[in-house]
């Protein structure tokens, strides 16, 4: 065993048998550690620690029919309809900082995109609700705040494809 090298400050050093303890210790906490993090039964509760299920939920209470288009799915490459008083939901885990995005038409006056997800949003089920523009539930102050919905100036949109 090589020798503990001499301090330079004025702490008395360990003693040879007292660094092997200190080792030893650290050893054994670093295993406990590590075999709960990797035992069966944690190791689904750490993967949802590190990279939670999300839920988004879009609730149409505008008294119309709207256009949607959201970047949850990769297969959805077109708008979809979502009638008056229906609801579609999205589950996705969470890595690193993801953004999600909806496109809504409202109406020819009334179209753009929301963050439908952002880290800062702090929720992992985020509901929304379509009236004049989309409304997020802050769950915490317990109120509905109303998104902005950003548009592209010079677009138009046109649900029938025409």
């Amino acid at each position: 065993m090589t020798p503990i090298p001499k301090s330079p400050f004025p702490f008395p050093s360990p003693t040879t048998a007292a660094a092997a303890s200190m080792k030893a210790t650290n050893f054994a906490i670093l295993t406990i550690v590590l075999s709960l993090f990797f035992s069966p039964s944690s190791a689904k509760t750490l993967k949802d620690r590190l990279f939670p299920t999300i839920e988004v939920t879009l609730s149409n209470e505008s008294g119309d029919n709207i256009y949607h288009l959201c970047n949850f799915n990769r297969s959805q490459k077109s708008f979809n309809l979502l009638p008056k008083g229906e609801k579609v939901s999205w589950k996705f885990r969470q890595h690193l900082f993801p953004t999600r995005w909806c496109y809504l038409y409202l109406n020819d006056e009334k179209h753009g995109f929301f963050w439908a997800y952002t880290v800062r949003l702090k929720c992992k089920e985020c509901a929304w609700k379509i009236r004049n523009g989309p409304y997020i539930y802050r769950r915490r102050d317990k109120i509905w705040e109303l998104a902005y919905l950003h548009s592209i100036p010079g677009t138009s949109f046109d649900p029938d494809g025409r």
